[in-house]
């Protein structure tokens, strides 16, 4: 009897197919707030990753910068990690995102892409060079994307002048070779004569950048003819 039931237990072993242990499997790689994030931005990834013990990340620029991400935390398959913004402070860069999924024995890896962009404001210029009052000031502003002008409904301005809200004459219109113009009236400017700070406020996407410059509003030129010497006009005088 006890040969009969080792004979079965033996069959049982050598014949019936063994369970096989499943390999760790990436089901879904996604990055909070996007893919296309801003140098001022940091980053939150988050994998789902099912029978695995152990995730890590690499993430290599196209300039070799790389940034090794090992602070997952875990719930249940899924993992996240928290990048500080100053891995990538004032560099834009496009990284491919390495994942690694372990359970100590295999190992699956699954490869996605991160663009870090710079957002660059500045006031190329403002003209007239002299100012006088009631002229019509222009101010011109860069916005890029890198090294890209930006041209879209999506860029904000906010102006003060010397820290009161002023308004453009129009709504900025965007020239390809000076960039967005602002025009201000300088007879609608308070206590307009005399020396002022401009700052714009520019808003784009999720991100901002504040811009200074300072310029001088003068008396209208005024003159008069105080006397005439007859001499100085004779007949046929044109």
């Amino acid at each position: 009897m006890k040969k009969l039931a080792l004979i079965a237990f033996l069959f049982w072993i050598l014949v019936l197919p063994i369970p096989a242990l499943s390999a760790p499997t990436i089901n879904n790689i996604s990055f909070s707030p996007s893919q296309e994030i801003w140098v001022e931005e940091p980053l939150e990834i988050s994998v789902d990753c099912t029978n695995s013990s152990y995730l890590n990340a690499i993430m290599v620029g196209e300039t070799g910068y790389t940034i090794y991400v090992e602070n997952f935390t875990r719930k249940n398959s899924l993992y996240t990690a928290k990048i500080d913004p100053i891995y990538w402070r004032d560099r834009n860069d496009s990284f491919n995102v390495i994942v690694s999924c372990s359970d100590g024995n295999e190992t699956t890896q699954n490869t996605t892409k991160v663009n870090v962009s710079k957002f660059v404001v500045d006031i190329l210029s403002i003209s007239p060079s002299t100012i006088y009052l009631s002229d019509i000031i222009e101010v011109n502003v860069l916005v890029m994307k890198n090294t890209q002008p930006i041209n879209s409904t999506d860029v904000k301005f906010n102006i003060s002048l010397d820290g009161s809200p002023q308004q453009p004459e129009i709504r900025p219109p965007y020239d390809p070779s000076d960039g967005w113009l602002i025009f201000l009236n300088s007879s609608k400017i308070s206590n307009p004569i005399g020396a002022h700070e401009l700052q714009i406020l520019v808003s784009y996407d999720r991100v901002n950048s504040t811009k200074t410059a300072s310029f001088v509003i003068n008396e209208p030129i005024q003159f008069s003819i105080t006397s005439i010497d007859k001499s100085w006009v004779k007949p046929n005088d044109t």
